[in-house]
């Protein structure tokens, strides 16, 4: 009776041991399905296929195993001399990025998501401010005039 736990005993450990070995190489060289996805922010959504293109690869190469578009807000207006021209949010040119985009992470083996908003600033209800950020004239966003009470603008903590 005594040498069935032992037996038994040897014998986990040594599964246990194979599977240890086998995590272990899991980890060094994970499957896609398990690789971080990354939150990749679209600012203005100021995007170009090349551009796109060239981050998807690299993200791939990095190890990345997706990506979850965020669209946001423009950090600078449009500037032809620069080449920054911001897509409106859910224009053909703003859909067809994210079909070349989508298209091209299925094409490298990333997993695509996307993300339709943060809720910030808008679900800032309780704060009122009189007008929006003045990056939002500087872009010609102009809000609703009942979406504009709920603008705020988020201050530091004070320092004790």
């Amino acid at each position: 009776m005594r040498r069935l736990p032992a037996i038994a005993l040897l014998f986990a450990a040594t599964s246990l041991g194979a599977d240890v070995g086998q995590l272990q190489k899991s980890f060094e060289k994970p499957p896609d399905d398990a690789r971080i996805m990354m939150r990749w922010w679209w600012y203005g959504s100021s995007v170009t296929k090349p551009q796109l293109e060239r981050e998807l690869k690299l993200m791939k190469a990095g190890g990345i195993g997706g990506v979850e578009v965020q669209p946001t807000y423009p950090l600078v207006a449009d500037d032809v001399k620069l080449g920054i021209k911001n897509l409106p949010f859910l224009s053909d040119e703003f859909l067809d990025a994210l079909r070349f985009a989508s298209g091209k992470a299925k094409e490298l083996g990333l997993r695509f998501d996307l993300t339709l908003g943060s809720g910030c600033p808008l679900a800032a209800r309780r704060c009122r401010s009189p007008r929006p950020p003045a990056s939002c004239a500087a872009t010609g966003f102009a809000p609703m005039a009942r979406a504009a009470a709920s603008w705020c603008p988020i201050s530091a903590p004070a320092r004790s």
